[in-house]
Order: structure tokens, then sequence, then C-alpha cells
């Protein structure tokens, strides 16, 4: 692993289901460990603490020979905090044979709000625009406009921009299906959709996608 490596942390403890999600970046390595920013928590954009001795999951993508991306996952803990140039938590490295690939490319999901169209297959329901709260290579989150009805497990087709910056715009096509319908007294009407047989180009990208709006907030944060 690099210096600059975008990761996602995930802790968990071994008696407790619970697991949070941080974002962070390795910005110095010794033989034996990595000095990473102070995490952020995912769901409230927080900079946040670890305590010493927190078991972490940690999640990093890497380049292949053939400029692909793949995901990759080793359980670490917290050592220490350190004061280099801003502070840092230490993390013990992992051994070569620790680090697994893994496949489960929705595993990156972000907060984002990205255009996107539904066009229901069966056409029981009109096609309607609107726009993203989060998303993964594994599905999205959306806002269901007023007088759209979703129903659950209907095959879906999205058409969806994918917006770095305004000099960087993908328009992506694929077919998934509804898994989440929103309750009537949600204050918000939010419906999910997960996606059906993404192509290796497809996942790569919002994969990226992902990690660059995680890379982002990191920015922003030190500004």
């Amino acid at each position: 692993m690099k210096i600059g490596t975008m990761i996602t942390l995930q802790r968990y403890e071994e008696r407790s289901d619970t697991t949070l999600k941080y974002n962070s970046k390795i910005i110095e390595k010794s033989e034996d460990y990595f000095f990473i920013t102070l995490p952020i928590e995912e769901k409230t954009n927080k900079t946040t603490i670890l305590p010493n001795g927190s078991k972490l999951l940690v999640t990093f993508l890497k380049k292949d020979s053939t400029g692909n991306h793949d995901i990759f996952q080793f359980k670490t803990k917290i050592l220490k905090k350190k004061n280099l140039e801003l502070p840092v938590l230490v993390i013990a490295s992992p051994k070569e044979d620790d680090i697994k690939r893994i496949q489960r490319r929705q595993f990156v999901r972000v907060k984002t709000t990205l255009d996107l169209a539904i066009h229901h297959q069966k056409g029981e329901v009109s096609p309607f625009t609107t726009v993203t709260t989060d998303i993964s290579a594994g599905g999205l989150a959306m806002i269901v406009p007023q007088g759209v009805t979703l129903i659950l497990d209907e095959a879906v087709s999205i058409w969806l921009v994918l917006l770095k910056n305004e000099k960087n715009i993908e328009y992506m096509n694929f077919e998934g299906k509804i898994v989440r319908i929103p309750k009537p007294e949600d204050p918000i009407q939010i419906g999910s959709v997960k996606f059906n047989d993404l192509s290796m180009k497809q996942e790569q990208q919002l994969t990226q996608y992902c990690f660059h709006v995680q890379r982002q907030r990191i920015r922003e944060k030190k500004l």
C-alpha cells in the first residue's frame, strides 16, 4: 500500500454486531505501521478519534496491471495517536498473506446527489426523474417524487449522470430492481434499487466514483 492510499475503516467489536464506517488516508508508513489521518465518520461526516485498541477492518482500492481496480481488505487495530505534521492514528500494517481480495464492490457507499431517470420495464409506472441520496456499485437510494408509487421487486432501467466535476461527466445505463419502497408516514420518501449484472467497466466506474467522493470530503475537512 502506497502513501496517499484512500481507505475505509469499519470498526467492529467481537461481542457486538454494531459496525461503523469511516474514511481516512495513509499519509506515512514504516515497516510495521501505517500512519493515517483522523477518520471521518460516514454518516455524520465528522472527524473522530477512535480509542487505542479499536479493531478495524480496512478496505482499499488497488489498480492491477491492466489498469482495473480491485478491492482488498485486512484486519488491524489502532495502536496509538501521534502527531506528525498533523494528528494521525497509528495502525499495525498487515502481512501480505493477511490482505484479502474481495468481490463485494457494493461495499463502498457514499452519500451523494446525482440526477437519474427510472423506467419500469413492465410499464406499470410512468418513467420519472429524481436524485440519489447515496450510491455504491451495488445499488442506490433515491428520493421518490410526490405522486410516484414504487412496486417492490419490479424490474427497472436506470439512466444515471455520474458527475465528478463540470468537465468530467459520465452517462450510465443499467438494469436493476426495486428493493425498498417508502412508507407513507416517512417524512422523506426514499426508495432503493439494487443493480443487476453490471459489467466490469460499470463496476469500476461506480467504485472509482465512490472513492473520488471520499477523497474530496477528506480534502474539504483539511481546508
